[in-house]
């Protein structure tokens, strides 16, 4: 073995004599610390030993019973003496000593585990310090490059509604950020605003807001966001905006939004997820049945009534049936004109069901 460092054994010869019973089972390393303390006893004196390994905790129950002042420390070196006690080459004899390093040679570090990786739990990055401070420098600089600034909100948020949004304003800019960092950018104060009267849109700025910097007309741009309101499938959390229920008997593709006669029913592969979902449905004759039979007497299935705050359960039933609740929705708060140095305030209940940030 290759040594790794010096080691000096500083224990009395008196604590390394003693038979083999008494180390605790006899064994190459009894017999060594035998013989070392008579080699010591005839005035013999400690050597400098190669360190060839080392253990945590020490081998042997006995090695306990050495006074503490001999250990620099609880660590138990496994050394190989190069002799024996009467002075001849030992052929690879291990023993355990308890000693103290003397000098140590700096060990070579231990390679990087590659399973020790940092794994992110969320699929969003945290914007770094230069993300933010580039997006409170484009704030800044668009103010006296565009003459108007719109504060907007977003109900029922969809990136692709909003990539849309973005194609069709295309000679605006858009931002959407932290609310004090762009409250920041703008101004605060008239001491610290970028523009003269710009600081009054900060109050607007809370919730799912963003900022818009155009040369249009205001008036184009509040045309343009009141025609812009598609919908989609509704999410958790959505508030129900109206009633959905089910007919008894035969289960339709719509749930019965439609006549039968123009409606198509519902595929029976379908069958065990409604019912995984709570619809008391049965299979009929081959079609999927809500009830006891397809005559279609009983009551039905209300899936959601309005102002229900809906669950995954009611969201999942609602997609199955093509059913869209949620409306995404772009609301203009106010604006600046550079020109007056004003702030008009277009619709003061727009920050109606927009979801406030929480610090």
């Amino acid at each position: 073995m290759t040594p790794v460092g010096t080691l000096r054994i500083i224990v009395p010869p008196s604590a390394l004599r003693g038979s083999k019973k008494s180390c605790g089972g006899g064994g190459p390393s009894c017999t060594w610390r035998q013989n070392f303390g008579k080699f010591c006893a005839k005035g013999g004196r400690p050597e400098i030993f190669p360190i060839v390994r080392c253990t945590a905790k020490p081998r042997r129950p006995d090695l306990r019973r050495f006074p503490p002042n001999t250990l620099p420390d609880s660590t138990n070196y496994l050394a190989e003496p190069p002799y024996n006690y009467q002075g001849k080459p030992n052929k690879g004899t291990f023993a355990n000593c308890l000693i103290e390093v003397d000098k140590p040679a700096q060990t070579a570090k231990m390679p990087k585990s590659k399973r020790n990786r940092v794994v992110n739990l969320t699929q969003v990055n945290k914007k770094t310090r230069e993300q933010k401070d580039k997006l409170f420098s484009n704030i800044r600089e668009s103010v006296p490059q565009y003459q108007h600034c719109f504060v907007f909100g977003v109900n029922n948020m969809r990136n692709n509604y909003l990539k849309e949004v973005r194609h069709e304003l295309n000679d605006c800019r858009l931002f959407f950020g932290k609310t004090k960092l762009m409250a920041k950018a703008l101004g605060q104060d008239p001491s610290s605003a970028v523009a003269d009267g710009i600081e009054r849109l900060t109050p607007f700025l809370a919730g799912t807001v963003g900022l818009i910097f155009t040369n249009r007309d205001p008036a184009s741009i509040l045309e343009y966001f009141d025609g812009v309101s598609p919908v989609d499938f509704a999410r958790a959390g959505t508030v129900a905006t109206r009633d959905f229920v089910i007919p008894a008997g035969v289960v339709y593709a719509t749930g019965g939004e439609v006549p039968a006669e123009h409606d198509v029913p519902m595929e029976h592969s379908i069958e065990p997820e409604l019912r995984r979902l709570g619809m008391p449905t049965r299979m009929v004759k081959g079609r999927v049945c809500l009830g006891g039979d397809d005559s279609g007497e009983g009551e039905g299935y209300t899936v959601c009534k309005e102002g229900d705050v809906l669950d995954s359960r009611q969201t999942r039933l609602l997609k199955l049936f093509g059913i869209c609740l949620s409306e995404f929705k772009v609301k203009v708060l106010a604006y600046w004109s550079s020109a007056s140095g004003e702030v008009t305030e277009v619709n003061p209940n727009a920050m109606d069901g927009v979801e406030v940030e929480s610090d």
